[in-house]
């Protein structure tokens, strides 16, 4: 009986111990749940925070890739290591997503709007992130429908609205194109009211050389035109009008900007021309944009800080920025020499000897002065060399311009010449602008943002102009 026993108690032993060798080999051998994914999921949280810091920089995600930088190479290549593939990344200028294949039922998926989760949808699946469309959840994904947008709800009076209208329906739609694709309402008494008919009315003008006077056009009735899938309108209006008026439509108006208030736009649409009148469609849909707000601009004297040159012998003062770089880095140049100034302003005086009177301030030798006096005899380096008579803050100025181009950029270099105590008083502007073509698509926003910078270049020349004074 002792013997039985004790053998029981040996086999107990030996199976208590069998079981703990087994469980803590299984425990040796097994991977930690999770481990190898939460280091990939890690780097995917990583490779989020790298779009953000690219898109701050870059102000678009077009860049992000695996190829990136040397961390995000790192990060791709671990992932890649351990599930056998890198990364899928799709991006726009606007909008990304990424995802990876944990399993057979779960994906990791990254996006622009803030997503990083989990999801047991293939994100490749078309409306998600395929590459068209850049979301990852199908709580988040994009609705299946026609918008119009501004691009920020508060604006100052004439400050550029960009506007954006975007089918993400699987079909086309047909909309009224002309010189504007939109309308724009306003809110009065709590109930919206068309800016077109109301206030006085008139039309948004949106073309770039209508200068201070407009005319109330009647355009021809064109049929609707298609809008693709998918696909976006854009323009940019300055809140300016060309107004109705009380005269006769072929009469000039002046220009106009719209009010402080709140306002939204409209845009109409349909799917088939109507049968009873091909200039509309039929079961026209209307739909509106966020509401947006115009507030009073605020006037600050930008030249308050600017470096000021002052002639007291001529009596003449102008001021201009202490840092020019954005002009191009060279500080205006100010001659006084003698000419023609008897029959000034109606006759602008030699431009040659002043552009030459210029460059010797700028300590060029005798020969490349006798360069400089060649190349400006010749007419064809001046946009016009007979000058062009124009006023400046009730001043008569002769304008002559020249400049030079290059691949990337050029530059522009205008001198303005009046006369004051018989000699002529010539005040040299120079700026170099980027040739936006030159590198970017006009669609991309290194264009706009090219634009932009030349936009600023040429308002900080008419700022300086807007301080000539005489005295």
């Amino acid at each position: 009986m002792i013997t039985k026993t004790k053998i029981l108690i040996g086999i107990l032993i030996l199976i208590t111990v069998l079981i703990l060798g087994s469980l803590i080999l299984m425990i040796s051998i097994r991977p930690r749940h999770g481990e190898p994914y939460s280091r990939m999921i890690a780097d995917m949280h990583q490779i989020q925070a790298k779009a953000k810091m690219i898109y701050e920089k870059e102000r678009s995600y077009a860049t992000l890739n695996c190829n990136y930088d040397d961390d995000m190479k790192m990060m791709c290549d671990y992932i890649e290591k351990k599930l056998g593939f890198k990364p899928t990344i799709h991006q726009s200028d606007k909008e990304y997503c990424a995802y990876i294949k944990l399993n057979a039922e779960e994906y990791f998926c990254i996006d622009s709007t803030g997503f990083a989760e989990k999801i047991t949808i293939n994100p490749e699946k078309e409306n998600y992130c395929d590459g068209r469309t850049f979301v990852c959840s199908g709580e988040k994904m994009k609705k299946e429908e026609v918008t119009i947008a501004t691009d920020k709800t508060e604006y100052e009076q004439g400050e550029l609205i960009k506007i954006t209208v975007r089918n993400d329906l699987d079909v086309p739609i047909l909309y009224y194109d002309s010189e504007r694709f939109w309308g724009i309402e306003y809110l009065e008494d709590e109930e919206w009211k068309n800016l077109a008919y109301e206030r006085g009315g008139g039309f948004q003008l949106t073309k770039e050389d209508i200068n201070d006077i407009c005319y109330i056009g009647l355009d021809e009735r064109m049929p609707p035109v298609e809008m693709k899938s998918y696909s976006t309108l854009s323009q940019q209006w300055n809140q300016r009008i060309c107004p109705f008026g009380e005269g006769d439509l072929g009469e000039p108006r002046f220009v106009e900007y719209i009010g402080t208030g709140r306002y939204r736009l409209i845009f109409y649409y349909g799917f088939e021309i109507s049968n009873e009148d091909p200039h509309k469609t039929s079961n026209q849909k209307t739909i509106y944009s966020n509401e947006f707000t115009i507030k009073e601009k605020i006037i600050t004297d930008e030249t308050a800080n600017w470096k000021t040159y002052r002639n007291e012998e001529y009596g003449f003062e102008f001021k201009y920025p202490a840092d020019l770089s954005a002009t191009g880095g060279r500080e205006p140049k100010v001659v006084v020499t003698d000419c023609d100034y008897m029959n000034f302003p109606q006759r602008c005086p030699d431009i040659v000897e002043i552009g030459v009177a210029v460059a010797r301030l700028e300590g060029y030798t005798s020969e490349q002065l006798e360069i400089v006096r060649n190349n400006f005899s010749d007419p064809s380096a001046w946009k016009k060399y007979e000058g062009e008579k124009i006023t400046v803050n009730d001043i008569p100025y002769c304008l002559h311009i020249t400049g030079d181009a290059a691949m990337g950029s050029y530059s522009v270099d205008s001198y303005y010449t009046t006369v004051r105590d018989s000699k002529c008083l010539t005040v040299n502007l120079f700026a170099i602008y980027t040739n936006c073509s030159h590198g970017y698509s006009p669609e991309s926003e290194g264009y706009k943002e090219c634009q932009d910078r030349n936009e600023s270049t040429k308002e900080t020349i008419d700022q300086m102009l807007s301080t000539f004074t005489l005295h």
